[in-house]
């Protein structure tokens, strides 16, 4: 009997994790994506807040596959390659469970203008 796992989130002590030990959890998660689950690591100081709630981070939403291709084609997008990018490392693409390829849409606010939306596409 085979078991997959659709979603594995490792948690490192304070310690620095090293280049051989990133570049195997790179390669484990791509192994992951490729049967639709996803490899995430956080160290423990990354846990100690949610960045989502700080006053200085906008509202980030994952947009779903649908909606993403509706805002490829508002904004006549060819391809993900000419979106401006989020990395998949970044603290708010991780604690959002960004993969490669997910578009997320952030609202910001602005006393003069208003509500105004970015996309980005997470690499």
């Amino acid at each position: 009997r085979r078991v997959l796992f659709r979603s594995v989130i490792l948690i490192f002590n304070n310690e620095t994790i090293t280049m051989p030990i990133l570049s195997q959890l790179n390669k484990y998660d791509k192994l992951f994506q490729k049967s639709g689950g996803m490899l995430q690591y956080f160290q423990i100081k990354q846990l100690m807040f949610n960045p989502t709630e700080h006053v200085f981070v906008p509202e980030h939403i994952k947009l779903t596959p649908d909606e993403a291709n509706e805002v490829m084609q508002k904004y006549m997008i060819k391809s993900k390659l000419q979106m401006p990018v989020i990395l998949h490392n970044d603290i708010i693409a991780k604690w959002l469970g960004l993969k490669q390829g997910d578009i997320v849409k952030i609202v910001r606010y602005n006393e003069n203008s208003g509500l105004s939306y970015y996309y980005r596409c997470c690499i």
